[in-house]
């Protein structure tokens, strides 16, 4: 039973047998108190109930007028409890359904992925979507129950085209379009929305179900190429050479991340929350966590999963067993692999090991993921196939493919390959 069928079927418990007296009923008052009933309502209404300063409780109820569609009611009560009682009422009959704005649902959808703990950093990226391409939008302030399948068709086209950014000003016609990439994240957003609706009985059907668009309408994203997304095996063995001499003069083992994550190719989080128990045995190495920022806090903590809450083995090469052993003659932490003076290494000290090979070396700087994309290459030059690769990384066979296999051959290499003469070899 829907969120919505629960609070009509209460309502109408509220006309059949309390009438106008419900606020007295103390067995009602019970009932509306009781966790199901609040949490059905929590669903729906997306503003607190607080002390007023006149005494009792209060809250707001958004209550559209012709001339001010932010209108918002005040809905009083002596206590919480008759605050709920007012709110079933308001939120169980269906002229409610027939005012939810997209900006109302939108709201709704927000506090439902708070409520069941999706990742603060996610909620926050969606946030900022939102602001960008939908929040103070003509389309967004329109009934839910209004919107056709050619109206969503058309607020998509525009979106794509970049005619909703915020932005916009100074940024020419052409380059206002997003990329695919882009939409497909700006799209789970009202995704979410329809699909939260569904579950409410607002509507009967996701809009975006299907719903293709012509390729012409993206932005072409920038082309990404092997000199700027790996490092090749030149650049790969000079940044190995210069990680060991400075291991050498400092004992640093924070320089000996680059040349072990080249071989094994984890996320830059994965690899600063490894601890020595994670070392299984000499060939396999456990991933099961990974550090995270709160982009709203800026507090660093590690968590028991990783980015696709998903453990696992990682077979170790002969390069990788080797640097680990080196690593532990020298370790810093009886807890954590990459460590200094006891204390876990974190992802931004890492990735400023790399960024001072690039300056002291005249090179362009390449970030700790670029050493994940080596690994995966090397992986595939090696002879390995696209699903062996993939699982590997942790990523799916189609991510691999498309941003993980890059040639980490040199001009020379690729030389050599040109001017070998097969005629000999038939012969």
């Amino acid at each position: 039973m829907s969120t919505i069928s629960t609070i009509f079927q209460f309502t109408e418990l509220l006309r059949e047998q309390y009438c106008d007296t419900i606020a007295t009923d103390a067995a009602l008052r019970n009932y509306i108190m009781q966790k199901n009933i609040i949490a059905a309502i929590k669903t729906v209404h997306p503003y607190a109930i607080s002390p007023h300063k006149r005494g009792g409780f209060y809250t707001k109820v958004n209550d559209p007028r012709a001339d001010d569609p932010k209108h918002r009611k005040t809905i009083l009560g002596a206590d919480e409890a008759e605050i709920y009682l007012k709110l079933a009422e308001w939120y169980g009959s269906e002229r409610h359904i027939e005012k939810i704005t997209l900006n109302d649902l939108y709201a709704m959808w927000k506090q439902f992925r708070i409520d069941e703990q999706t990742d603060g950093n996610t909620v926050r990226r969606d946030e900022n979507r939102y602001q960008k391409y939908f929040a103070g939008t003509d389309f967004f302030k329109k009934k839910l129950s209004s919107l056709t399948y050619t109206d969503w068709k058309t607020f998509c086209c525009q979106v794509i085209a970049g005619k909703t950014r915020i932005d916009a000003d100074g940024i020419p016609e052409e380059e206002r379009h997003i990329t695919r990439k882009e939409w497909g994240s700006t799209r789970c957003i009202l995704n979410g929305m329809l699909n939260l609706a569904i579950d409410k009985g607002y509507i009967s059907r996701n809009y975006l179900t299907n719903m293709t668009f012509t390729r012409r309408l993206f932005k072409k994203p920038p082309h990404k190429t092997a000199e700027t997304e790996v490092y090749n095996t030149d650049e790969a063995a000079l940044l190995t050479q210069w990680c060991f001499q400075k291991f050498a003069e400092t004992e640093d083992v924070a320089y000996l991340l680059p040349p072990f994550n080249l071989e094994v190719g984890a996320r830059i989080g994965e690899c600063v929350a490894l601890k020595w128990k994670d070392w299984r045995d000499l060939r396999h190495l456990e991933i099961c966590r990974s550090e995270y920022k709160n982009r709203d806090t800026n507090a660093i903590h590690v968590e028991n999963n990783t980015k696709t809450n998903e453990d696992r083995i990682v077979l170790l090469n002969k390069k990788a067993i080797a640097l680990l052993s080196r690593i532990k003659e020298n370790r810093q932490s009886n807890e954590w692999v990459f460590a200094r003076n006891n204390k876990r290494l974190t992802s931004r000290q890492a990735n400023y090991i790399l960024e001072r090979f690039a300056k002291e070396n005249g090179v362009p700087v390449k970030s700790s993921h670029k050493l994940r994309k080596t690994c995966g290459s090397n992986l595939s030059r090696k002879g390995a196939t696209a699903r062996q690769c993939a699982n590997y990384l942790g990523n799916s066979e189609e991510v691999f493919l498309r941003c993980y296999n890059f040639d980490t051959s040199t001009e020379s290499e690729m030389l050599k390959i040109l001017d070998k003469d097969l005629s000999r070899e038939v012969s």
